[in-house]
């Protein structure tokens, strides 16, 4: 079960896009620091769009946006694994009824 190990990155990664820090977001629109709180505002709403474009740009708009598709749905999907246990390989063969130990050796034998 990693779900909880995948939901805090997620979440940094979504931290990281939207709610960047202010320092960060004044530097993305080209603001100087000492900066009032209008400009900080309009810094906040529009660093998000310009973190996303920028990663957009090398890898593109489709990509990004089916990578973050992806990571949601990788997300949810791993909660099942809390509730199903995955079966090993060898546990699986075991059932078949093959020696797990013989696989090894064929293996070896092979390299």
């Amino acid at each position: 079960p990693k779900f909880h190990i995948r939901l805090k990155y997620y979440l940094k990664i979504l931290r990281m896009i939207y709610f960047p820090k202010k320092e960060m977001a004044l530097k993305l629109n080209d603001i100087a620091q000492p900066s009032n709180t209008y400009d900080s505002i309009i810094a906040g709403i529009k660093s998000p769009y310009i973190v996303f474009s920028l990663i957009a740009q090398e890898i593109g708009w489709k990509f990004t946006i089916s990578l973050f598709i992806k990571l949601f749905v990788d997300l949810i999907l791993s909660l099942k694994n809390y509730f199903y246990k995955k079966e090993s390989y060898f546990d699986y063969l075991k059932k078949k009824g093959v020696n797990p130990l013989e696989i090894e050796k064929a293996v070896k034998n092979i390299q």
